[in-house]
C-alpha cells in the first residue's frame, strides 16, 4: 500500500510540474508569431505607428507599452517593424528598430518620461513570480504527504 501511495503522490507531482513548464513556454496569445516589416516613418503617437513601405503602401501598426523602440522615430525615418498580427487587419508592434540599428531599447513611442516608457524589453508585462511560489507551495504539499505516508506506514 505504501508502494501505491507513494507512486500516486510522484505521479501528481511530476503532472504539476509539467504542467507548469508547459504554461510558461507558451506564447502570450497574439504573439505566436512575428513578421518584419521595412519602411519609413508618417507619423508616430503613444498608441499608433504608421509607415511607408517601398512600393508606397502604408502600414498602420498599433502600439503599446510593451512595444520596444530603437532610437528616434521622426517623419521621414527609416524603420523596421517586427510586429504581431491580431484579429482582423491589425497588428500589434513588438520592436520597431530605426535603420542605424539598436540603441537605447526604450519602450513605447516617445521618451522615459511616459508611463511605461522605461519597461525591461526582456522581461513581458504579465510577468509574475506566482507560478514559482505555486510550484514551490506543491513541491512543500508533496513532502509533507510522502513524509507522512513513510512515517505511518513505517
Amino acid at each position: 500500500m505504501r508502494n501505491g501511495l507513494l507512486t500516486a503522490a510522484g505521479a501528481v507531482l511530476a503532472l504539476a510540474l509539467g504542467g507548469l513548464v508547459a504554461a510558461q513556454d507558451a506564447p502570450p496569445p497574439g504573439e505566436a508569431s512575428t513578421t518584419t516589416e521595412t519602411g519609413t516613418v508618417v507619423s508616430s503617437s503613444p498608441t499608433e505607428l504608421v509607415i511607408e513601405a517601398e512600393g508606397g503602401a502604408r502600414h498602420r501598426f498599433e502600439v503599446d507599452t510593451r512595444t520596444v523602440v530603437s532610437g528616434e522615430l521622426k517623419p521621414g525615418t527609416r524603420v523596421s517593424v517586427e510586429y504581431a498580427p491580431l484579429s482582423g487587419q491589425r497588428r500589434l508592434a513588438t520592436r520597431v528598430s530605426t535603420a542605424g540599428g539598436p540603441s537605447s531599447g526604450t519602450s513605447a513611442l516617445g521618451s522615459s518620461d511616459e508611463p511605461g516608457g522605461t519597461a525591461d524589453p526582456e522581461l513581458p508585462a504579465t510577468a509574475s513570480p506566482i507560478p514559482l511560489v505555486g510550484l514551490v507551495g506543491l513541491v512543500a504539499l508533496a513532502g509533507a504527504v510522502t513524509l507522512r505516508l513513510w512515517r505511518r506506514d513505517g
